[in-house]
């Protein structure tokens, strides 16, 4: 229930979109160049958490500590009667890897080659050895509620994965979490590797600063370094495409489609600038955000998510186009023409050009740019 009202207050109350962030990117980088190196791991954590309140809004998280402090009391209570609590150890075994994994083909070959794969559960699990490195935790950030409770949760589900897998490494696509750090502290308690794999395109956004794991995997080298820019510890870094984004290929298939992805910000006006530009175009609706009833009101053409895997609907595109989205990045790793989307939202366009967009720092088309006839 806990679990379930924290979830509830970031997917409600503290989401936000790159939209909304539209010409703050000076200021955000200013603010966490203001801030020192980090001493530790928690403080780590606790400056991303500083750079979100950042983004989202203080007021909102004065609020939200308020409703949350008389929760801070049961850690207490925890901490007085700890000594009713077993310590608990735990033997590892080799082998075995506890995932927290969104995009599976998103996992390098090497991570989880002869190993077991066993996936989080949400559950909570307590032992002294909790009670002592959550005491450490409120002593530090007790003034804190939200930030406090929402990495003690964290722990605890960590604890009772751990103790149900023993696994010698954890694997998870969490950076844009300001838990990372601390859990990767937690996770050096038991002697367990905590390592981050990138699963998805990534801007200059501090919301992705200050974090460190044992391991940290990166598609190229552009994304360490935006990484470094937002603070995060540079030793963590390994440069490895996954396989699987690598091993599709437009070899032998037809490719005659042309596709746009959708991100579920699109007007009807947006997508008729989109048609005209590129005639016969296919659209792909983002498969959560998009709202497929506009598209089948007007009579546009798409294609459903659920009916085509996302590499098979790049094998068969001779075109795709969008404003950003991971999508860009495989098309573009796989040979297939790539268009960037400058029409429809051109001040987005601009802010992805400030905040280092991969793809803008490639030989790729605007969409401004794009004629047919030339094709």
């Amino acid at each position: 229930m806990f679990l379930k009202l924290l979830n509830k207050i970031n997917n409600n109350l503290l989401s936000y979109s790159l939209k909304d962030r539209i010409g703050f990117f000076e200021k955000e980088m200013k603010f966490i160049n203001s801030l020192n190196k980090p001493k530790d791991l928690f403080e780590r954590s606790y400056f991303q958490y500083k750079a979100q309140k950042f983004i989202i809004g203080n007021y909102k998280f004065i609020i939200l500590n308020i409703f949350l402090f008389p929760l801070v009391f049961i850690v207490i209570f925890l901490w007085i009667f700890k000594f009713f609590f077993p310590i608990y150890k735990i033997k590892k075994t080799k082998n075995k890897i506890l995932t927290d994994i969104a995009i599976p083909e998103t996992i390098p070959n090497e991570l989880i080659k002869n190993k077991k794969q066993t996936p989080f559960i949400n559950k909570f699990s307590i032992s002294k050895t909790e009670i002592l490195f959550i005491s450490k935790l409120t002593k530090r950030y007790w003034n804190e509620p939200y930030f406090l409770l929402k990495n003690i949760a964290k722990i605890l589900i960590y604890s009772k994965n751990i103790k149900l897998v023993k696994p010698s490494e954890i694997i998870v696509q969490n950076e844009y979490s300001f838990t990372s750090s601390i859990l990767t502290e937690f996770c050096r308690t038991y002697k367990i590797l905590h390592i981050n794999v990138m699963h998805g395109e990534k801007l200059l956004l501090i919301r992705d600063s200050f974090f460190e794991y044992d391991k940290c995997y990166v598609w190229n080298k552009h994304y360490k370094n935006i990484f470094i820019e937002l603070k995060a510890n540079p030793k963590q870094f390994i440069i490895k495409m996954p396989e699987d984004f690598c091993k599709y290929s437009n070899e032998g298939k037809s490719k005659n489609k042309k596709k746009y992805y959708l991100n579920g910000s699109e007007t009807l006006k947006d997508i008729l600038i989109i048609k005209n530009k590129i005639p016969n175009i296919i659209f792909r609706p983002h498969p959560i955000y998009s709202k497929t009833e506009l598209l089948t009101k007007n009579k546009i053409n798409f294609e459903a998510p659920l009916d085509n895997s996302i590499n098979n609907s790049i094998s068969e595109s001779k075109i795709v186009c969008a404003k950003y989205s991971t999508v860009l990045f495989q098309a573009w790793l796989m040979g297939t023409k790539v268009i960037i989307d400058d029409l429809t939202d051109n001040k987005l366009f601009m802010e992805l050009k400030e905040r280092k967009y991969f793809l803008l720092t490639q030989n790729v088309q605007l969409l401004s740019d794009f004629r047919l006839d030339k094709f």
